[in-house]
């Protein structure tokens, strides 16, 4: 059990190496809208551009230069493992995604789109290798059910070693039958959004006055692939209320996330008729890539998320810390040799103030009593990521912020963008190691 003393040991070492870690990441200030004004254009360029050659001048175009995009959304890390492409739930494809990082100076990215595999990630390595981004592939697994009762909002990244090859098998003929054990549960994802779009426009935005949601505008904010999720819809609905000027339901709904917290208690998006994934489902994918020498690491993603999606919370709002550490147990002990983790996204642009001391604390624990009690399991690290989507909102004709809520954005490397974190919240120690040294580290984990 965590004590008092830890508690106020972890938070000076954090606050501490937090304050060195800004001084010498992000040496000059700057101010939140500048902020999210350079992300806006650096979006819109990017979303723009056919190659990086193109990147610098479409920026210019919208009054910034790469330098000063360079210097307002330097990051907090090195290396971003945790982000989502147009392949789930996010606005940039997998070359776009390289060209933010390249523009903003992070050295690695990792893509973990949700249950999603796309064969054109292959070709992603290589051009990040060509710009000087490394890239990782993985996957964002979502686990529906585990130790005998269903979970909600359970994910667990994994990141593929060494990516080279992993690019020559997904482009081959193998890889093309591997990449189709994701086209179905796709289109289930499919079906879901475009059957939330029709119940959102029927019962959400008609009702309230709101033009609806054209099917082409929800294709187009999908990247025009599949899957369409309903969190791109949740976007979609959030920049209506910018564009018609409803502060009325911005009041209400201040964020993408408050849009599907509504959406679900409300029956406004259909349940998935998918199979429920288990960590066994896992551990397959893990197998079939190992027969093609190819190696995996597994993270702990966002446990703040479990206190919020996964409902370990007591009636007053307080963590269930049983329920954690059960929670812990379950993942870690099942068949480690098959699902063996190794990380844990202990700093997360996700973390509010209390929850990043708790999970601080708890991974102490965890760490002792692997220690004592399970000295063959494998060591569980610490590791930072953004979990980044997608950049909401635009720029009016005089390059001004409009359709943007603060804190609802993640941008890369940085994390989540407010009037109290300016230059993002990503809550990083001052030693946290640099992109060659924790590749190095995850490469030596993957099993």
């Amino acid at each position: 059990m965590a004590t008092g003393n830890r508690y106020e040991f972890l938070r000076i070492g954090i606050e501490t190496g937090l304050a060195q870690k800004r001084k010498t990441m992000n040496p000059q200030p700057t101010d939140c809208l500048a902020t999210v004004q350079a992300a806006l254009a650096l979006r819109d360029a990017v979303l723009s551009s056919r190659e990086w050659a193109d990147v610098s001048a479409a920026l210019e175009v919208r009054g910034l230069s790469l330098d000063e995009a360079r210097r307002r959304l330097r990051p907090h890390i090195e290396f971003d493992p945790h982000t989502h492409t147009i392949y789930s739930d996010g606005i940039l494809d997998y070359r776009q995604l390289l060209w933010w990082c390249k523009a903003v100076g992070l050295r690695a990215v990792g893509v973990t789109d949700h249950d999603n595999i796309d064969a054109r990630i292959g070709d992603a390595v290589e051009e990040g290798e060509r710009l000087g981004v490394r890239f990782v592939p993985g996957l964002e697994f979502t686990v529906h059910r585990l130790g005998g009762r269903s979970w909600e909002g359970l994910e667990i990244g994994a990141h593929f070693f060494p990516p080279s090859r992993f690019a020559d098998f997904i482009r081959s003929a193998e890889g093309t039958r591997f990449c189709e054990r994701f086209a179905a549960p796709n289109r289930l994802k499919s079906e879901q959004g475009w059957g939330a779009l029709e119940r959102v426009n029927a019962g959400f935005m008609v009702p309230r006055g709101l033009k609806p949601i054209a099917r082409d505008e929800l294709w187009q904010a999908s990247g025009c692939v599949d899957p369409v999720c309903v969190g791109t819809l949740t976007v979609v609905v959030l920049e209506r209320f910018f564009g018609e000027g409803r502060r009325d339901l911005l009041a209400e709904f201040p964020n993408t996330r408050a849009i599907m917290t509504y959406l679900g208690k409300s029956d406004f998006s259909p349940p998935i008729k998918a199979p429920s994934q288990t960590l066994d489902d896992l551990a397959r994918i893990r197998a079939a890539l190992a027969d093609h020498g190819i190696r995996s690491t597994i993270t702990l993603n966002h446990p703040e998320e479990w206190l919020t999606k996964c409902g370990l919370t007591l009636t007053d709002g307080s963590p269930d810390l049983p329920g954690i550490r059960r929670l812990v147990a379950l993942m870690v002990l099942h068949e480690p040799s098959r699902t063996p983790f190794s990380f844990i996204e202990l700093y997360s642009s996700r973390n509010t103030e209390s929850s990043r001391r708790l999970f601080a604390a708890l991974y102490e624990e965890f760490r002792e009593a692997r220690a004592r009690f399970f000295p063959s399991l494998p060591q569980l690290h610490p590791i930072a990521s953004t979990d980044s989507h997608r950049v909401s909102g635009c720029l009016d004709a005089d390059g001004r912020v409009q359709g943007w809520v603060p804190g609802e954005d993640f941008v890369l490397g940085i994390g989540m963008v407010d009037e109290a974190h300016p230059a993002g919240n990503l809550d990083v120690p001052a030693d946290y190691p640099g992109a060659d040294d924790l590749l190095a580290l995850m490469d030596q984990c993957a099993t």
